[in-house]
Order: C-alpha cells, then sequence, then structure tokens
C-alpha cells in the first residue's frame, strides 16, 4: 500500500469515528455524563415551543386570562399581582406585539436551587424576534428578547 493511500485509508476512518461520534450526541436522550437535560430532549423542545407560542399568541391577541395563566404561579409576579392588577397593567401599556418569530431554545437545565424555587423542576430560554408597536408613537419596532421558561409538574410556564 502506497503512503498516500494509507493516509487516505486513516482519513476515511477518522471522519467514520467523528459521525459515529456526533450522530451518538445527537440522538434525543444522549448527553454528556455532567448534561442535566430532561431524557427526551426533542420531546421537551417542542413542548417548550408550544408553550412560547401559547403564551406570545396570548399577548398578541391580548387574551389576557391566558397571559395570565401561561405565568408560572411561583413566579414572584404572580406572587405579588392579582389577575385583575395584572390586566389593568396589560391595558394601559402601550406595546403590543403584532408579529414573532421563535429563534431558538437552549440552555434546558435542571433547577439545582430547589430551596430558592422548590416548585421548578427544569429552566429554558426562549430567544424571540418579536416586532413591536407603540400606540403611543406610532412607531413600529423590532427586537430580539430571551424569555425564561419553567417547568413546574408536567407544564411549562413563562418564568
Amino acid at each position: 500500500m502506497r503512503v498516500r493511500d494509507n493516509i487516505q485509508l486513516k482519513m476515511t476512518e477518522l471522519v467514520c469515528v467523528i459521525l459515529a461520534c456526533l450522530m451518538t450526541l445527537s440522538l434525543p436522550g444522549a448527553a454528556s455524563a455532567g448534561s442535566a437535560a430532561p431524557a427526551d430532549i426533542t420531546k421537551e423542545r417542542y413542548l417548550i415551543r408550544l408553550a412560547a407560542e401559547q403564551y406570545l399568541d396570548a399577548e398578541k391577541n391580548r387574551d389576557f386570562e391566558a397571559v395570565y395563566r401561561m405565568l408560572a404561579p411561583s413566579s414572584a409576579y404572580v406572587q405579588t399581582h392579582t389577575y385583575e392588577e395584572y390586566r389593568a397593567e396589560a391595558e394601559a401599556s402601550p406595546v403590543r406585539i403584532i408579529e414573532y418569530r421563535v429563534l431558538t431554545i437552549a440552555g434546558i437545565r435542571e433547577n439545582h436551587d430547589r430551596v430558592k424555587y422548590p416548585d421548578i423542576q427544569w429552566f429554558a430560554g426562549v430567544e424571540v424576534e418579536l416586532k413591536l408597536y407603540y400606540r403611543d408613537t406610532g412607531h413600529h419596532r423590532t427586537v430580539n428578547f430571551d424569555f425564561t421558561f419553567v417547568k413546574v409538574g408536567n407544564r411549562w410556564f413563562k418564568g
């Protein structure tokens, strides 16, 4: 075997090993030893996206009851504001979400501070592009925003 053929064979073997590693890491539930991702990460990402879209649709449609129901019961806001207080604030706000696009779902991690957040099992970050309309100025603006979602029991809420 010539040296060139030997090098080509070794490169092919290396590519195969790398591909095998990548395929193993991309399987649902596959994670490194130190990872705290849920076992079925694909399903969790779907559920987080669904919760984010339900929340943002409710905001966009100004469905105040649905928005308030999507807020985590353990959140500081829900603990200190009644639905009526939230609704008054929301109705008074000149800002409206007119479009949104979920960009990424990342940072899915287990709650390691059960003393501070006893009801939360998981946290996740949801990056969203929002197109906003300001009623008071008539201006439109597109912004990126990171929302935190939390899993309480079997349900994801906006944190």
